[in-house]
């Protein structure tokens, strides 16, 4: 089953991968999120809030993994609201290398986080 969850920290390294491509399509399509309705939405628009939404769903389930802390950041960096293009490709690369931490320390750093912030 972690197998499963560590395939979509793959499927998210490429969507960051995606938005630091071309932030500013990302970006417009997040301001379309914010200003429209969701039945004023195209369809590719619904599936990408869908998409969205399991990706914060996501987040919110590796809080309760051995990686609490990069999901933690995570989530913490999805709080903070994006006014600038520069901004989301900033937080977009952070991102990937949160995500990329994630996936070698699951197969082979193997830091216990909890110990490193406890001592």
């Amino acid at each position: 089953m972690s197998i499963l969850f560590y395939i979509f920290t793959i499927a998210a390294l490429m969507r960051e991968l995606l938005v630091l491509k071309n932030p500013k399509k990302y970006h417009d399509q997040a301001k379309c999120f914010h200003t429209k309705k969701f039945d004023d939405l195209t369809d590719t628009q619904k599936i990408s809030a869908g998409l969205l939404f399991f990706y914060l769903l996501w987040i919110l389930v590796g809080l309760f993994t051995s990686h609490w802390l990069p999901f933690l950041f995570l989530f913490l960096l999805w709080l903070v609201p994006v006014r600038w293009v520069w901004l989301r490709w900033t937080r977009s690369l952070t991102v990937f290398f949160v995500l990329l931490f994630i996936l070698i320390n699951r197969y082979h750093l193997h830091i216990d986080l909890w110990r490193w912030v406890t001592a």
